[in-house]
């Protein structure tokens, strides 16, 4: 009796050292977002427009001047979740920013420990990474929604084998199918496995490559159905992706994501070296370790990264992930025993590590923006709010920052902004002007097309240090390296005047 009593106790105490294993690892990643909270970080760009969005309740033909054919919204399903939020439970602009970056990041960093025998692998995989380049985990506190879309994708890439497998893996089908349709709800960008594929198509993994390919196809259906609008979107989406890269010959002219990656994958490469030369060590080498569809991903989006950066930043380098986590996983399985406390302890350092090497605010990666002077209507003094633009005015701008940072500033404002968040949807003359401005980098004429059709209710805003050198406008150093041009009242008289008169002169004026 006392025997099997003994058995029981040491049984206990195997699951519950490997229960705590998983406690501290998973308790680290959900610290880890509201402390870097506290420092004050907040997203420049995507994560404010998307909180703006859903709080305005306005179609995008309401906020921006836009292209005619542009009638859908991007990420309904997205908006859709914040504007319930919003609406329904009655959170704040703060707590939808706060919600996307907790949820987006819980996603990227809890999900895929959940595939791993030793979940602690994970996080110790991301903190060697941050170490080498301390700005990439920047991008996993961006609250875009794109990152559950590489949370699925890292789930395949650790989960692949079962894909392949000679009987059929309903379940794992039916799982990410569904994940995909979710997605794709949120944000229509399931185009982006084609890349996945290819890669398994050269690993000749051909049950994987058929089996992940339905279920893209069925989960991007079901996924642009939900939105409502699929042929639209379908339309909308490929018209930015594939205009976007080939209508300027500059890459500065682009948006970020779509220049060729900058920096190095040097410290990549090196860990990748290491673990190889370990593996090699111990007698483990095969040539599965590198002939197989992760390392061919990671390589290959390596490589088109010098054409469009994303096919690294979310494709290679999270394959490159995934592929040194699974080395890494099975060296942890290899040396430290399952049921020792020393694992725990293990864990225990590895989530502490993890925690303070990614909330560390080295080189004030989190707190670059602080102070913020944002340009708030209702806070503005009187003599302030005379040079936002009045009702049914337009702002016109030459940096996409100023378009994030007003819209979340005054979700309800009665104008409408040129730049947006994507150039593609200016309208032709707008964009070819906005391109001008690129091109001779921000040179006084190239904004008189805009300038001359300003009206008295207009605004054009400039970022730079100093007063703008433009003629034709009276100017007010509104925040931080952001001026404001409006149309002089003397001026403004005349252009009013001249315009009664085209009026008049107009059938029906």
């Amino acid at each position: 009796m006392s025997i099997l009593a003994g058995k029981e106790h040491d049984q206990m105490q195997i699951r519950f050292a490997a229960l705590l294993s998983f406690v501290v690892v998973v308790g680290a990643a959900i610290f880890i977002p509201a402390r870097v909270g506290t420092m004050g970080w907040r997203p420049p760009d995507d994560t404010l427009r998307h909180t703006a969005k859903a709080i305005s309740g306005k179609a995008w033909d309401d906020i921006l001047v836009i292209r005619d054919n542009v009638t859908t919204d991007s990420h309904a399903g997205w908006h859709a979740i914040l504007g319930f939020l919003h609406h329904k439970m009655g959170i704040r602009k703060f707590g939808l920013v706060a919600f996307s970056i907790a949820l987006c990041f819980f996603s990227i960093a809890i999900i895929p420990i959940f595939f791993l025998r030793r979940p602690e692998a994970w996080p110790l995989t991301i903190s060697l990474l941050t170490c080498f380049s301390p700005h990439w985990v920047l991008r996993l506190f961006l609250g875009r929604p794109y990152l559950l879309t590489m949370t699925v994708f890292v789930a395949v890439c650790l989960s692949w084998e079962s894909f392949a497998e000679r009987n059929k893996p309903w379940k794992a089908m039916l799982l990410l199918t569904a994940a995909i349709a979710v997605t794709t709800w949120i944000q229509p960008a399931s185009y982006l496995y084609g890349l996945p594929i290819v890669c398994f198509a050269i690993a000749r993994q051909w049950r994987a490559v058929a089996r992940i390919a339905v279920c893209v196809v069925l989960g991007s259906i079901l996924g642009l159905l939900m939105t409502g609008h699929a042929a639209e979107t379908i339309q909308r989406t490929f018209y930015v992706v594939l205009r976007s890269p080939t209508q300027t010959m500059l890459s500065r002219m682009l948006v970020t994501e779509l220049q060729p990656m900058r920096g190095s994958a040097l410290h990549v490469f090196t860990i990748g070296a290491v673990l190889l030369l370990w593996r090699a060590v111990r007698g483990r080498w095969h040539k599965w370790v590198v002939d197989n569809p992760v390392f061919y991903i990671a390589i290959a989006g390596f490589v088109l990264g010098y054409y469009v950066g994303r096919f690294w930043l979310d494709w290679g380098l999270l394959a490159a992930l995934v592929w040194i986590v699974r080395e890494i996983d099975e060296i942890l399985d290899e040396y430290l025993t399952f049921n020792s406390w020393r694992r725990f302890g293990l864990s225990a350092a590895i989530a502490g590590s993890f925690f303070l090497i990614v909330t560390s605010d080295v080189h004030s990666r989190w707190t670059f923006d602080i102070p913020r002077y944002p340009l708030v209507y209702e806070e503005a003094s009187d003599a302030s709010k005379e040079w936002f633009p009045d009702s049914g005015g337009i702002l016109y701008a030459d940096d996409m920052g100023i378009f994030y940072r007003t819209f979340y500033n005054n979700p309800h404002a009665p104008w409408r902004y040129v730049l947006g968040f994507e150039p593609e949807l200016m309208r032709p003359d707008d964009l070819s002007t906005y391109r001008n401005i690129q091109w001779t980098r921000r040179a006084k004429g190239s904004f008189q097309p805009w300038i001359s059709k300003m009206r008295p209710q207009d605004i054009l805003a400039i970022t730079t240090s100093g007063k703008p050198r433009i003629d034709g406008l009276e100017w007010r150093h509104m925040t931080r390296g952001v001026w404001f041009g409006r149309v002089p009242p003397d001026s403004a008289t005349d252009s009013m005047e001249i315009r009664g008169e085209s009026a008049k002169a107009l059938p029906g004026g």
